[in-house]
């Protein structure tokens, strides 16, 4: 069984910043990451609040949507 000094749980950019915040404090410390990410971290753009902040009424967010019976 690998043992590591650090485990980070979860990817995605808050693991990758908490391995580069382990880093700058232990840059000898083993770090190992567990997620279900199947991609390296990278820049997602942050649609919802872009959507959220184009929307003049709350009616428009939902437009498109079919309302359950």
């Amino acid at each position: 069984m690998t043992q590591y000094k650090y485990l980070i749980v979860g990817g995605g950019l808050t693991g990758d910043a908490a391995v580069r915040g382990i880093r700058e404090l232990d840059a000898e410390g083993s770090i190992g990451m567990i997620s279900m990410e199947p991609d390296p971290p990278y820049m997602r753009p942050s649609l919802s609040e872009g959507i959220v902040e184009r929307a003049s009424h709350r009616k428009d967010l939902a437009q498109h949507t079919k309302p359950e019976c």
